[in-house]
């Protein structure tokens, strides 16, 4: 025989003026159920019959067939003559014996082993597949939550890009399977943004330095070879103008002449601004630095060293994009200290509403996923309209509304979270941007230090 658990099913049909009696009988009938060998365990159920008959179920589960067939050759007369010489006709009896089968794991979960009453788990949510198909399931698998137009995260981001507020209000009402968990959202989203960052913008620099360009959407070269070069095109060209008019002796062109010198007075023009510009970036003198440290008790003389030497570094060709590409690497470690503090600042303008801190990082969580995505979509349009579409001039009021909405923005979002009025929320909003500003600009100026003494 086999050593599986075993059911053994007792139906009883009740006849309903007596069915309060059975139950109550019933309790008792099972614990000395309970009381023989082999039984492990009962359930017992309560049901209506097809004809309306109320109906009484117990399942005992007993230790194996064995235990059960000592009972059948037992105890079972005498246990079923307490229920019979009880009830007599009011009850009629029917038993079953229930063997388990092979069971199927097409029919449980491969992560929690829980029954499967459809493709996904209701225990853990997993999706249930016996085995992987393809090299391209495996790697759909690894894309999908990110690259899967019905994934989460295509769903969470037009929430979190045109409803501030929502998708905090959301996870705080705990509809959370829906979205991207705001946590993994900020990471992806900052790694494609600084990403893109770090390309678009070491890619456009050299070695002769950098400025940030005038439409605060990237960075471009400087402009003093530009001048240089540009001012010995012009004197080449009064050269050959004068030669020109030397060989002609014609008053037109006496006049082309004429021109050549002014042309010649631009071009010196241009040449002494390319000498003044190289003049002011070669005016610095890493020698000159001097410092006194004497009240923190560092050594003087090794710390100046140290900043001669890495002054030199970063004045150096190249130098500067070195510097700007390892403040770069550090701007997201930066952020993550930011988000805490901020947070914290909140916490304690909003100290009577009743809310906990986690509810404040949550809000500035998902403020800085959106600043990532707002960012990314405002440096493709400027780019689009400028380059591609040659609408340059478009772009003046684009990002006056563009500041406005993300002024807005972080306004809405307060409101739509914490519900206080709006002269409030503005006065809040506005002490907030001063701590975010000092927050940054300290962060900003530890992050500098870091690159300069890391590199």
């Amino acid at each position: 025989m086999s050593n599986t658990n075993v059911i053994y099913e007792v139906n009883a049909v009740v006849d309903p003026a007596r069915v309060v009696e059975y139950d109550a009988w019933l309790v008792e009938h099972v614990q000395d159920m309970l009381g023989l060998p082999g039984f492990l365990s009962a359930e017992q159920f309560a049901s209506v019959t097809d004809e309306g008959s109320l109906l009484r179920s117990v399942q005992y589960r007993l230790e194996d067939e064995h235990a059960l067939q000592a009972y059948l050759e037992g105890d079972a007369a005498r246990m079923r003559s307490e229920a019979s010489d009880r009830f007599h006709d009011d009850l009629r009896i029917s038993r079953r014996i229930l063997n388990p089968t092979r069971s199927s794991t097409l029919n449980s979960c491969l992560n929690c082993g829980a029954p499967l009453a459809g493709q996904y788990c209701v225990e853990c949510g997993q999706r249930h597949r016996a085995r992987m198909i393809s090299v391209f399931e495996l790697l759909r698998d690894v894309f999908d939550d990110l690259l899967s137009w019905d994934s989460r995260m295509w769903r969470s981001l037009r929430p979190l890009l045109l409803r501030p507020g929502r998708l905090t209000n959301e996870y705080l009402n705990g509809r959370r399977m829906y979205y991207t968990p705001p946590l993994r959202m900020y990471l992806v989203l900052s790694v494609i943004f600084f990403l893109l960052t770090s390309l678009t913008t070491l890619g456009s620099l050299d070695d002769s330095g950098f400025v940030i360009d005038g439409d605060g959407v990237g960075i471009r070269p400087t402009e003093q070879r530009s001048q240089q070069e540009a001012a010995d095109a012009l004197r080449e060209l009064a050269a050959a103008r004068r030669e020109l008019g030397a060989l002609s002796g014609n008053s037109g062109v006496a006049a082309t002449a004429d021109e050549g010198d002014v042309v010649a007075d631009v071009a010196q023009r241009l040449e002494a601004a390319a000498a003044a510009q190289e003049s002011e970036s070669d005016a610095f003198d890493c020698s000159e630095i001097e410092l006194d440290v004497s009240p923190f008790g560092l050594d003087e003389q090794q710390l100046r060293e140290l900043l001669i030497e890495r002054c030199e570094r970063f004045t150096a060709p190249g130098g500067r994009k070195a510097l700007l590409s390892q403040f770069i690497d550090i701007i997201p470690s930066l952020l993550i200290v930011m988000l805490p503090l901020i947070a914290l600042a909140s916490k304690l303008l909003y100290l009577f509403s009743g809310r906990y801190y986690v509810e404040h990082l949550l809000v500035f969580t998902h403020y800085h996923s959106f600043a990532f995505l707002y960012l990314m979509l405002l440096m493709g349009l400027f780019t689009l309209i400028g380059q591609v579409l040659a609408l340059s001039g478009a772009i003046t009021p684009l990002k006056v509304a563009a500041w406005a909405y993300a002024v807005y923005y972080p306004y809405r979002a307060l409101r739509v979270v914490f519900h206080q009025g709006r002269l409030v929320t503005i006065i809040k909003l506005g002490l907030l941007a001063i701590v975010y500003f000092i927050g940054a600009s300290l962060l900003t100026v530890v992050g500098m230090l870091i690159a300069v003494f890391s590199a």
